[in-house]
């Protein structure tokens, strides 16, 4: 009899073991979209700054925000129009006047009612180091 209820004891336990140990907590939870715009100022636009927007474009909205006077060069110049070519960016064309967080500012007043729809909105120049920066 003790041999027995030994036996039923041992059955229980490995029982529980077992059904304890199938048990998993999933802490996975689906990605969520998150959608963003990009505030890009800059003077002197080059070719590392097209090729940027060029690469994003197509994924996230830009608004592109050249700052000009007098002394922009026709590179820069050229670059400005491919970069206007561009679907899903808008391009806001300033006097070089101010420190970039006053380009930003004009951008936001203009197209706030655009920009509260986003997540998340991201400001940058064209001193950034943005050659390896990946938002996805």
């Amino acid at each position: 009899m003790k041999l027995l209820i030994f036996l039923l004891v041992i059955i229980l336990i490995i029982i529980i073991i077992k059904k304890c140990s199938s048990i998993t907590e999933n802490f996975e939870y689906p990605s969520k979209k998150i959608e963003c715009a990009i505030l890009f100022t800059g003077y002197n636009i080059d070719g590392w700054d097209y090729e940027f927007i060029k690469k994003w474009h197509n994924d996230i909205k830009i608004y592109f925000i050249p700052n000009i006077d007098e002394k922009t060069t026709e590179e820069s110049k050229k670059m400005i129009n491919k970069i206007k070519e561009l679907h899903n960016v808008t391009t806001l064309e300033r006097q070089n006047i101010g420190w970039d967080a006053t380009a930003w500012k004009e951008c936001i007043e203009k197209y706030y009612n655009e920009l509260k729809t986003y997540d998340e909105v991201i400001l940058m120049n064209n001193s950034m180091n943005y050659e390896k920066l990946d938002m996805k």
